[in-house]
């Protein structure tokens, strides 16, 4: 079932995503937050800046307008920098649709607040919690932008909403397992760097 998907934010996380989502053939509108470069891809239908070499469906349209991506989109993906997903919410802050889900693809922890990106975006946006899913994984843009096989879990407090995120998102390539621990899930993609380099630094 060909559903419509905004996805917001056009860096190289964001630009995957909205590929692998238009190629399975949903109707996806990219919100580009650098206007300037929005002439750019539209022309070259590629993101040589942040996902180069990776072609763009024709299904996949652009905008530089918020707005019209949010009251587009029956799922609304986040992929914004985690530092500045409450400030990107709040400019949409009361226009969403009771029927839309919310995907948040950021990982990290806000830096004042020291809240979960679901929690910044329930509060940014009145959202209730059964209507987000945070989408994290040991995952690399470029990776899954030549279809590397990676995988990656859909968790969110509501395990129906997670099963729909997985659905939506999963391929061949591309597998989404579904979690109700929303929590654990966006600890793990916030502090697994941490970890990472902990271990580099031990090795």
């Amino acid at each position: 079932m060909i559903q419509k998907i905004a996805v917001i934010g056009a860096g190289s996380w964001g630009t995957t995503l909205a590929i692998l989502l238009a190629e399975k053939t949903h109707d996806v509108l990219l919100w580009v937050f650098e206007k300037d470069e929005l002439p750019k891809l539209e022309k070259e239908r590629v993101n040589a800046k942040y996902l180069p070499g990776a072609k763009f469906p024709d299904n996949l349209r652009l905008t530089g307008n918020l707005q019209e991506a949010v009251g587009f989109g029956d799922y609304i993906v986040i992929s914004s920098p985690s530092h500045v997903v409450r400030t990107v919410c709040s400019q949409f802050a009361g226009q969403l649709r009771n029927s839309q889900l919310i995907i948040n693809v950021a990982k990290g922890i806000e830096n004042n607040t020291l809240k979960r990106m679901s929690e910044v975006i329930h509060e940014t946006l009145s959202v209730s919690p059964d209507r987000i899913a945070t989408l994290h994984g040991p995952s690399h843009a470029e990776e899954v932008s030549q279809q590397i096989a990676t995988a990656v879990v859909s968790a969110s407090s509501n395990i129906k909403t997670a099963r729909k995120i997985r659905e939506l998102f999963r391929t061949a390539n591309f597998r989404v397992y579904s979690s109700n621990d929303i929590i654990g899930v966006e600890l793990g993609g916030s502090l697994k760097n941490v970890v990472a380099i902990a271990a580099g630094i031990c090795d």
